[in-house]
């Protein structure tokens, strides 16, 4: 059966979105193995992670290199911080409390967080679908959240240190938003990623004092581990997911990311042997709902958007 070329390109993207989705999904049991083998922290952690990682982005960097002015400079620096550096750092620091599943969750709460940011800053509307998202949203996660507090007392700490990690990924997102159309999406990744790096590299340094001493004492098992972490959870899905939204578009790519909080969570049951009881149904399920309707409310505004340029042009 032959397959039209366009149609083939939307199921080629669609698929490259899933393996991505899928492999970022499985960031976070990595990191909870990499916590079970060594008694190492979230600032060692996510250095190896973007050290390993840090050969192919600079690849990339210097192949898809084009000069850039003050500006794009400094958003560069600013997405590299915060959407690579900071927003990493805050959600492997959470690890350590809550589980995986929670975090992941927790984080698919970012497109919410990104529309109250855009109100706030810049006076973007909220139609009545994407309020009921952000409802719903929450709900499941005070579902899931009000369950696993009972559970220990620094759930809470870890679950405010993921939403940090969302809030600080959602300032990426709007404060380099301009950047990104300007010097293309796979360019700022490279470049943020390497700025990312850095920072990494530099709070290691400046956090333990014998840092060769420190990395030769920790296992083999820490190095597989991160070097997984480093290609199949971050370099592949990224670049990935650069290719997914050339082929099928930004909204496509972005609703296969429905799927990441059920792998993730089948992954933690399967790997931690962590509990999955109707609290995580009930909370997974509301959040996708919530993820559904955001994604209907987002295509109302674009409808309105659409029909208000053909009244302007005919006008």
């Amino acid at each position: 059966m032959n397959i039209h070329p366009i149609k083939k390109q939307y199921y080629i993207g669609w698929l490259m979105a899933f393996i991505a989705v899928s492999l970022f999904s499985t960031k976070a049991i990595v990191v909870k193995l990499i916590y079970k083998f060594d008694d190492v922290d979230a600032v060692t952690t996510v250095a190896l992670r973007m050290i390993l990682a840090f050969p192919l982005f600079a690849l990339s960097s210097y192949y898809t290199w084009k000069p850039i002015n003050k500006r794009q400079f400094i958003q560069i620096i600013i997405a590299g911080f915060l959407g690579y550096y900071l927003a990493s750092f805050l959600d492997f620091i959470c690890l350590k409390y809550i589980s995986s599943s929670l975090e992941r969750l927790i984080l698919f709460l970012n497109p919410g967080v990104v529309l109250i940011l855009s109100r706030l800053f810049f006076k973007h509307t909220i139609n009545r679908w994407q309020f009921s998202s952000l409802i719903m949203g929450y709900i499941s996660i005070a579902i899931v959240f009000g369950h696993e507090h009972l559970g220990g007392s620094n759930i809470a700490l870890g679950a405010f240190l993921a939403f940090l990690s969302v809030i600080s990924y959602a300032l990426y997102l709007i404060l380099c938003s301009s950047v990104v159309k300007e010097i293309g999406a796979i360019r700022l990744t490279s470049l943020a990623s390497c700025v990312a790096c850095f920072f990494c590299a530099a709070q290691l340094f400046i956090v333990k004092s014998d840092v060769s001493a420190y990395l030769n004492a920790l296992s083999w098992q820490f190095y597989a581990l991160s070097l997984i972490n480093a290609v199949a959870c971050t370099i592949i899905p990224v670049f990935l997911t650069m290719l997914a939204i050339e082929r099928c578009g930004p909204n496509i790519t972005s609703q296969t990311g429905i799927i990441g909080p059920m792998i993730t969570i089948a992954l933690g049951v399967w790997l931690l042997d962590e509990k999955f009881t109707i609290y995580h149904i009930i909370g997974t399920i509301g959040v996708i709902l919530s993820m559904i309707l955001l994604t209907k409310g987002i295509n109302k505004n674009l409808e309105s958007i659409k029909i208000n340029e053909t009244k302007n042009s005919h006008s």
